[in-house]
């Protein structure tokens, strides 16, 4: 027999028999029916059940009570239709984000519009796709990571409410039951700070809005350092070389990187001649070699030069010409037109404020002469270059921690003090000592750092333009009070490492994400207003 006609007249004529649902039952039977049938199908849905072709038992069950019912010559007919109509209904509860009717969904309001949240608020992140997974306080899916290459992956923490991407459900998110949700809301009212909470790495943290700077700590993986202070850090490309410093063990001689937009550690193969263990030096990086200055061991300090060639990974000793800086640590330096400066640091005698020059090319030290009102001798201060002003803040001499600003221009050679001013959020003028400063457009970013009484762990800005102390509200899982770290700008983003706290080291990641905050405030083209 031919497929063609026989068979779709055959079809054609069975269908014309078919009698419509409206035929069998009035409007009312078959509106309850069919609510029945859909909250059994509602009941037993399971969103463990991937495989769609395959009939449920249960569906099996109601089929053959509405062929009965209905009772017609085409009752399996119509019976399969409304149990299709209402599984495709039912699969609406597993798509959480499309438009539903608002009476159907009346009893997991609340669920609902935190899920909505959390959408929302993942995906307003700040990580590029190349970087890890996020922290979150449950274990994401194969198919999760696998979809974080085409969309930006995120550090922040996510909702207890919500779920991972379930790879047997084709892509959709599970919700969770019913009884998952009453038990939430009898948390939320036992707790009202859960409405606004997260939880990440069992920390409770705020939620942050879209344009605000947020704090987090990433895992890490790879050959993870020991915990250090008094250490340098340095960036180049995307990585973050971290060198020397002290820990439970003493000094180190050990250079690691990590890898910043895949948060891994490694530990670079070397040769040449290395520089000895030590603490409380200085590294800069130009033209993609590193060069570190100064520091020591114990009550040993050294005026020595190492550069490292991170193309090759051979360092060197090279000779240099001209008087060098005496011994010393705790300094500080900079690049500026191929020189290398060193300003200030210990000699383990006393605090100093000279400032020293190594011309890169001709590798020849010179000591600079200046002029104007230059900064007290001091040590474990910070010094920002930005643009062709050097900025030093802070510091100590062995008995006053300074809150004094002093900025040098490179073009005159000339001190200036600043005459600070605070701004709303601040009492008075900050003090600091073995914090870290970076420069991010015109202003200078402060973390951390001892005040002469205690250590700290908040963020304080210093504008550039005003010559003002500001201070941000920042969001997330701050890093705990600590000073002798160090902190580097990569991609919008400071990467704070180790530290102390008086009692503890560490070898943490801390990273703070500038977002909006940091950058909408900021003046674009701006001078720093010094003779």
């Amino acid at each position: 027999m031919p497929v063609g006609g026989d068979y779709e007249s055959l079809r054609k004529d069975l269908s014309s028999k078919a009698p419509s649902p409206s035929t069998l039952l009035d409007n009312g039977s078959k509106t309850s029916l069919i609510s029945r049938v859909r909250r059994s199908l509602s009941t037993a849905s399971s969103p463990n059940n991937s495989n769609h072709q395959k009939q449920h038992p249960i569906q099996g069950t109601i089929r053959r009570q509405l062929s009965s019912t209905l009772a017609g010559p085409s009752s399996s007919r119509l019976a399969d239709s409304i149990i299709s109509s209402s599984t495709n209904t039912t699969s609406m509860v597993h798509e959480p984000f499309q438009q539903q009717d608002e009476k159907s969904l009346s009893k997991a309001t609340s669920l609902e519009t935190l899920l909505k949240q959390q959408d929302h608020y993942h995906n307003v992140t700040t990580h590029t796709s190349k970087r890890s997974p996020p922290v979150s306080p449950t274990k994401m899916a194969k198919s999760s990571s696998s979809s974080s290459s085409s969309t930006r992956s995120s550090s922040r923490p996510q909702s207890p409410a919500q779920r991972p991407i379930d790879e047997e459900h084709h892509g959709t998110l599970y919700i969770p039951s019913m009884a998952f949700s009453n038990r939430w809301k009898r948390q939320s009212n036992k707790s009202q700070r859960l409405k606004n909470m997260v939880v990440s790495n069992q920390v409770s943290v705020m939620w942050a809005p879209a344009p605000a700077m947020y704090w987090s700590q990433p895992t890490v993986h790879g050959v993870v350092p020991k915990p250090v202070r008094a250490h340098t850090s340095v960036a180049v490309n995307d990585l973050m070389y971290v060198f020397g410093g002290s820990g439970n063990n003493g000094c180190s001689h050990i250079l690691y990187a990590l890898e910043m937009d895949t948060f891994k550690w490694i530990k670079p193969r070397t040769s040449g001649e290395r520089p000895p263990a030590t603490r409380a030096h200085s590294i800069v990086a130009h033209h993609e070699k590193i060069y570190t200055f100064g520091g020591g061991d114990g009550s040993h300090y050294t005026n020595d030069l190492y550069v490292l060639d991170t193309k090759t990974m051979v360092w060197s000793k090279p000779d240099t010409l001209g008087p060098r800086p005496c011994p010393r640590r705790a300094h500080s330096s900079f690049i500026w037109r191929d020189t290398l400066y060193i300003f200030g640091g210990g000699d383990d005698a006393k605090a100093l404020n000279d400032l020293h020059a190594l011309n890169l090319d001709a590798m020849t030290w010179m000591s600079v002469d200046t002029k104007g009102q230059k900064p007290h001798p001091r040590g474990y201060h910070s010094g920002t270059l930005v643009m062709d002003k050097f900025t030093v803040f802070g510091g100590s001499d062995g008995n006053i921690c300074f809150d004094d600003v002093h900025i040098l221009n490179l073009e005159t050679s000339t001190w200036t003090w600043i005459d600070a001013h605070v701004a709303s959020g601040l009492n008075t003028l900050p003090k600091r000592l073995s914090h870290a400063a970076v420069g991010v457009g015109s202003y200078i970013f402060i973390t951390g750092g001892h005040d002469g009484t205690r250590y700290c762990s908040d963020l304080i800005l210093f504008n550039l333009a005003t010559m003002t102390w500001e201070t941000r509200k920042v969001y997330g899982q701050d890093p705990s009070s600590r000073g002798y770290h160090t902190a580097v700008l990569h991609d919008s983003r400071l990467f704070l490492y180790g530290g102390y706290d008086g009692k503890k080291f560490y070898n943490e990641i801390a990273i703070l994400d500038l977002s909006a905050s940091a950058y909408l405030p900021q003046i674009t083209k701006f001078t720093i207003d010094v003779p």
